[in-house]
């Protein structure tokens, strides 16, 4: 099978690009091992403000925030008017803040540090 792709590829029947596509298929994303999101919890420090400030945001974000509010978060974004639709693709976003259970961003600025965990 091969050599026939590899053969109309050479007389110029097929492109290289579909060739490839057809002699190694893309297996389906598979979400079995992954460890789905239940909370994502916040953490700022804004070094060169107040400690009021800081402290407000400590109180602001002593909870986690459920997945599912992040979810209708995404929701009411799904089409704003400052975005393009090509811009963000927001069916990989939710399914990004889905299944990634488990994940620390650390976010260090000048200005912020944010943590961002989702457990």
């Amino acid at each position: 099978m091969q050599e026939d792709i590899l053969n109309k590829v050479s007389s110029g029947e097929l492109s290289p690009q579909k060739a490839y596509e057809t002699m190694y298929p893309e297996p389906p994303p598979s979400y079995k091992g992954l460890k789905k999101a239940r909370f994502v919890r916040f953490r700022m420090h804004i070094p060169n403000e107040s400690s009021t400030l800081n402290a407000f945001l400590r109180i602001l974000f002593i909870f986690p925030i459920p997945v599912s509010l992040v979810n209708v978060g995404l929701r009411f974004m799904k089409k704003p008017s400052q975005l393009k639709e090509k811009d963000v693709d927001f069916d990989a976003l939710k399914k990004l803040v889905k299944y990634s259970g488990g994940t620390r961003i650390n976010i260090l600025s000048k200005d912020a540090n944010i943590t961002i965990k989702i457990d």
